[in-house]
């Protein structure tokens, strides 16, 4: 087993130098290959903001007819209370 690490760590190694090299003989195409990723990256945040604000706007309009059904229940609840209480007896 630890000959196959060798031998993975020695290509891997090797591959590695081989890229770096390619690098610093052509570093437009690593600028170009940066200013990519960090657009890709844009665009992925962009949309998950989207989505964000999306539930965010989703929410706060349930809370707002959640609140107005709770304030309709409230008032009925009190006319029902009122309206089912026996009159307090002065003593």
């Amino acid at each position: 087993m630890r000959f196959f690490a060798r031998i993975y760590n020695l290509v891997r190694g090797s591959l590695g130098r081989w890229i770096s090299r390619r690098e610093r003989r052509n570093p437009e195409a690593v600028v170009r290959v940066c200013v990519q990723e960090r657009t890709e990256q844009y665009a992925t945040l962009r949309s998950a903001a989207a989505g964000v604000l999306y539930s965010a706007q989703q929410l706060t309009k349930e809370l707002e007819q959640t609140s107005k059904e709770l304030a309709r229940v409230r008032g009925q609840l009190t006319i029902a209370v009122d309206g089912t209480t026996m009159p307090s007896r002065s003593r």
